[in-house]
Order: structure tokens, then sequence, then C-alpha cells
């Protein structure tokens, strides 16, 4: 391995030679550089032996540090592969976006996590074709008892709900139940309860 960095530190090198025949079979080069809004944008890009680009990583910070987005090429084609977004707020909430893409950058699945400001709630919603809606979410809040509950929610192609699962996780973790709408009237079809014994 050989690295070499500038004196501002702004740019730098990685050679790799992973066979001992003093040919770098890989090389990466990072760049920082600084936008006039106050963004830092690094990109590290990842070259074979030819000179071709392998992979290619942009990562873009705010200025005040809580926005981040991550661009990722993974196979040196010049397309974004995924684009992962994180912005926090002052409060203490966040929201995390995932979205992958076919070649050609197509989406085919997106993923949006989310946590409330006082850490209770963290919601996630799927995209899983890429078409802009949501076709399976999860909500898990837990109360001020410590006392979860999860909601599993699948959706048909038409907004409707097909599914929805309700998991109760009392806050000792002994008693456990699970609830099932299989069939989008709002009440239970199935109801299934674990209670964990106690021999102390």
């Amino acid at each position: 391995e050989q690295s070499t960095v500038s004196d501002d530190g702004n740019r730098s090198t990685v050679r790799l030679d992973l066979n001992g025949d003093q040919v770098f079979e890989f090389r990466t080069d990072t760049t920082r550089t600084f936008a006039a809004n106050g963004d830092v944008v690094v990109r590290q890009a990842t070259k074979d032996a030819t000179d071709d680009t392998s992979s290619d990583i942009v990562t873009t910070t705010s200025g005040n540090g809580l926005r981040s987005t991550v661009v990722t090429d993974f196979s040196g084609d010049g397309n974004a592969d995924r684009n992962l977004t994180l912005t926090r707020a002052a409060d203490g909430s966040w929201v995390e976006t995932n979205t992958l893409y076919y070649p050609g950058s197509r989406v085919t699945e997106t993923t949006t996590r989310s946590q409330s400001a006082d850490g209770r709630t963290l919601t996630t919603t799927r995209d899983l074709n890429g078409d802009g809606k949501t076709d399976r979410s999860i909500v898990a809040v837990t109360d001020l008892s410590s006392n979860l509950q999860v909601d599993y929610k699948d959706v048909r192609l038409d907004g409707t709900r097909s599914i929805l699962i309700t998991e109760k996780v009392s806050a000792n973790g002994m008693d456990r139940s699970f609830t099932f709408d299989v069939d989008n009237d709002s009440k239970s079809d199935y109801v299934h309860n674990e209670v964990a014994l106690d021999y102390n």
C-alpha cells in the first residue's frame, strides 16, 4: 500500500498492490471541496490498473452538519446505484432515505426511516418496486412505561391496506401478543399471545 496526502489535506491517493508484483491493481483518489454555501463535498473514486473507474462515492455534508447525502456508483459506469440521504432537525428528529437504482438510473426501491424528536416513534416505509408508492410500513412506538407496539402494514397497488399485524411487547419483555387483520376491516381476525413464565 502506498499513500500520499496533499499539504492542505484536501487530496489523497491510496495505491494497492495486492500480490506484491510491484504493480498497483487499484488506486483510490479522495478529494474534499468546500462550496460557497458551506457544504463539504468528499469524492472517493477507485480505479483499476487500466485507470478505469470501478466505483465512485460522493458524500455531501451541509455546513451545519444536519444533512448528508451519499451517492454511490458501485460499478463505475457513471450512474448512481444508491442515494442515501440523512436529514436531522434541531429537535433531534431525523429522516433517512435510501434509494436504489437499476442500471440507467431508474428507481428500483426506496426505504425511508424516521424517528420522532423524543425517540419513541420509529417509522419505516418501503417502496418495493420504484413506483413512488408505499408498499410496506412499520411503525414502532414505545410509550412512557417502555411498552412497545409495532404495526406492520402491507399495501395493495390501489393504495388500500391488505394486511395489518400489530405486535405488543410489555416493558419487561414477559408478555407479547400479535393481532392480525387480514381483510382490511379494522377487526382482529386472529390473536396470538405469548407469556414468559418466571420461575424465580
